[in-house]
């Protein structure tokens, strides 16, 4: 799912997770290798930016390790819908030769991923 609904390698795969106090836990699929081959300083400044411009505004946590091909977003349930998108657009700004977003309308998913991947 490493380039999935949403373009690239940026994947729209949704995590599981959540409890009834609406907390939840979602991710983005992303290449395996995206983040492991990327440049220190380029790895500080994004998570620089993810910090600032993610967690502080949506009261979120995102966790991403060099090696593993999915970056996770976790908080409250509204927010963590918010933080998601904002996530993609952070990622592709910072690799742009790598990921890119597409808008894909809810009756084109099936279309598109197929009845197994539905949840891209």
């Amino acid at each position: 799912a490493a380039s999935g609904g949403v373009g690239g390698p940026v994947g729209g795969a949704r995590g599981s997770g959540g409890s009834p106090s609406g907390s939840r836990r979602d991710f983005l699929s992303i290449s395996a290798d995206l983040l492991s081959t990327a440049p220190a300083p380029k790895m500080r400044d994004l998570e620089m930016d993810l910090k600032e411009h993610v967690e502080a505004k949506f009261r979120v946590k995102v966790r991403m390790q060099p090696n593993n091909p999915r970056v996770e977003v976790e908080g409250d349930t509204h927010a963590v819908a918010l933080a998601r998108r904002e996530v993609q657009k952070i990622l592709s700004y910072y690799f742009t030769d790598r990921c890119c977003l597409i808008e894909i309308p809810p009756r084109a998913v099936d279309f598109v991923a197929g009845e197994q991947d539905r949840k891209l």
